[in-house]
């Protein structure tokens, strides 16, 4: 890689996953914009609202010369855990299907990540216990959900400073 390219990389890609819409899913998009409105980023990370198009997005980076070195996807997923609850996830912990139109968490998305990682990429998903996804339209994410959106903000950023402690 030249020097060019190399000064060019991102180091991190942030990528707020979800449908705002349909209540609590709105949880990775809601992160990204409270990242982008309230903290500064290093420069080699970028905060992207992928909305419910994370697919596209990871197909084009599988296929780039010069991926980032980490991406970490944040979304919510259903663990059965109290509703705003966080927690980490490797891509290989994903499920291999699960039912959900608007779901991350379908086999081809498991699979793009999973051949970024064989590229090399680090792979992280920040996940948050949702308390509802309406099956109609439902703008506004649950109390939990919403301070959710705080602690996960937090997180990253300490994660992105390097400042993150155990109990990330």
């Amino acid at each position: 890689m030249d020097n060019d390219s190399e000064e060019k990389r991102l180091d991190t890609l942030i990528l707020g996953s979800g449908n705002i819409l349909f209540g609590d899913d709105g949880f990775g998009p809601a992160v990204v914009d409270h990242l982008i409105q309230n903290f500064e980023l290093p420069k080699k990370a970028l905060a992207l609202d992928v909305g419910t198009g994370i697919q596209e997005l990871l197909f084009d980076l599988i296929l780039t010369e010069h991926p980032p070195e980490k991406v970490l996807v944040v979304d919510v997923m259903d663990q059965r855990d109290p509703p705003g609850k966080l927690f980490w996830l490797k891509p290989e912990f994903l499920p291999e299907r699960t039912s959900g139109i608007f779901s991350l968490h379908l086999p081809p998305v498991r699979d793009l990540l999973l051949e970024l990682k064989k590229k090399g990429v680090e792979i992280s998903l920040l996940c948050c216990q949702p308390e509802r996804i309406p099956d109609t339209m439902q703008i506004g994410l649950s109390h939990p959900v919403s301070h959710a959106v705080l602690k996960a903000s937090d997180k990253i950023y300490r994660m992105l400073n390097g400042t993150a402690d155990d109990s990330d």
